[in-house]
């Protein structure tokens, strides 16, 4: 079952836990996952992939996760981007829930709004290498 509730002016999926839907347990910090897929989760989950599928977005919680909170300003000049195109994608970022912001007088600050965006990049980052450096070592 699958309702839709308003988060920051969007309407979002919400899981329900319970009969099927219900993660069950917990081994060495990974959940077991119900199978099939619970189709809301499926969608939450799209979501947050889709969240931090953008190259800048990827590089925005990266400097982030190494400074902890920065401006706009300071995010577009470290990463060498427009101002304007980084605080759209962290408007994005901030309406997925990945990043927390504040204002000090006429500047928002921002920072992580916890690690499981960073540890979802960090994860897929190393699986990366990892496949690099085997390709590379198959290819000596």
């Amino acid at each position: 079952m699958m309702d839709r509730h308003r988060s920051r002016g969007h309407l979002r999926p919400v899981w329900h836990p319970g009969d099927d839907t219900v993660l069950r347990g917990a081994t060495d910090d990974c959940a077991r996952l119900p199978r099939p897929l619970p189709d809301a989760l499926v969608q939450l989950t799209a979501r947050e992939l889709q969240v931090l599928g953008q190259p800048l977005r990827i590089r925005i919680v990266d400097y982030l996760d190494q400074t902890g909170e920065s401006s706009v300003q300071v995010l577009a000049d470290a990463l060498d981007a427009g101002q304007q195109n980084v605080s759209k994608h962290l408007g994005v970022l901030y309406g997925a829930g990945v990043v927390d912001r504040r204002r000090e007088g006429r500047e928002v600050w921002y920072a992580l709004g916890g690690q499981a965006g960073f540890d979802l990049i960090a994860d897929v980052a190393t699986r990366v290498l990892d496949r690099l450096r085997a390709l590379d070592s198959d290819h000596r």
